[in-house]
């Protein structure tokens, strides 16, 4: 997996980090999202359509570390 350079956090991003870093097993911030489609799908372009969202928003493939206690953000390119 490739990463991009490491990016400091928001204040709103490090106001989330510290609420999880306090109660990680708390699923407040967590969004589940049913979806239900009327008619026959297509999973591969249901699939395709997914990626090339996930390719156009960089928060979508976005992960959180830390290093010496302080939180970063990486965006992962491949």
């Amino acid at each position: 997996m490739q990463v991009s350079s490491s990016t400091a956090l928001s204040y709103s991003q490090q106001a989330l980090w510290f609420i999880y870093r306090e109660a990680p097993k708390s699923a407040a911030y967590n969004m589940a999202l049913p979806l239900w489609f009327a008619g026959d799908v297509d999973g591969q372009l249901l699939q395709q359509a997914v990626q090339r969202l996930v390719e156009r928003h960089s928060m979508l493939r976005s992960r959180f570390a830390e290093l010496d206690g302080v939180p970063y953000q990486q965006v992962v390119t491949d």
